[in-house]
């Protein structure tokens, strides 16, 4: 279960309170509020789903050749 960006321990519940607090709109709006996603990158598109879908918590899946 991802949850958080690693890189600067901020998690995606935290971000989720700014978007609803602040009535951001991207995660252009809320990287002005927190530091997130500027290292590895990897959280990008979990926060990308947070816009979209609210959720705050990912399952991550992994395809494997059988």
């Amino acid at each position: 279960m991802v949850t958080r960006c690693v890189c600067f321990d901020v998690s995606f519940a935290r971000m989720k309170e700014l978007i609803d607090a602040r009535g951001l709109q991207s995660p252009e709006e809320l990287r002005a509020c927190i530091q997130f996603g500027e290292k590895c990158k990897l959280c990008a598109p979990f926060v990308e789903r947070i816009f979209e879908s609210g959720e705050t918590e990912f399952e991550i899946t992994f395809i494997t050749d059988k």
